[in-house]
């Protein structure tokens, strides 16, 4: 297998509207002022190394966590996905995570990286440019709305 480049390999990005998530606190309204948690998708790289038949993506990004309280130490569950769509949108593929960094009593932030490989099998006279990978976190669809109003 050889490396890739942006000509040759899968496009890989954030899905808008995903690649944040806000925790509020009970009975507070959905304002940033009122956020306990903010989690944030950053930083996504994915080289691939490719041949005839097939094409490897190493997904590489970071999660930053930051919280309000921080009087104890706690270890988060961060749902996240990786999609593989083809050249019409349609989704191939699909693998959910669980990212589960801890924060430690008096520590406010952190950012853990996460790296997943994802194998794309090609078809006689498909090309791996064809097709992209969508990474982003598993957020409700009341979440999905809230991080798109914050766009505007």
């Amino acid at each position: 297998m050889q490396a890739g480049n942006t000509l040759t390999c899968p496009r890989a990005l954030f899905l808008a509207g995903t690649e944040r998530a806000t925790g509020f606190g009970a009975n507070a309204t959905e304002a940033p002022a009122n956020a306990v948690l903010e989690i944030q998708l950053a930083d996504l790289k994915a080289p691939c190394s490719l041949n005839r038949i097939r094409s490897v993506s190493s997904l590489e990004f970071s999660i930053l966590v930051e919280r309000r309280n921080t009087a104890t130490g706690e270890t988060y569950a961060i749902p996240y996905f990786v999609a593989v769509l083809d050249a019409s949108g349609a989704i191939l593929a699909r693998h959910d995570f669980v990212s589960r960094p801890r924060l430690d009593a008096g520590v406010p932030a952190v950012t853990v990286t996460e790296r997943v490989e994802e194998t794309l099998p090609l078809a006689e006279g498909q090309r791996a440019v064809a097709f992209e990978i969508l990474v982003g976190l598993r957020v409700s669809e009341r979440e999905y709305e809230y991080n798109l109003s914050r766009r505007r």
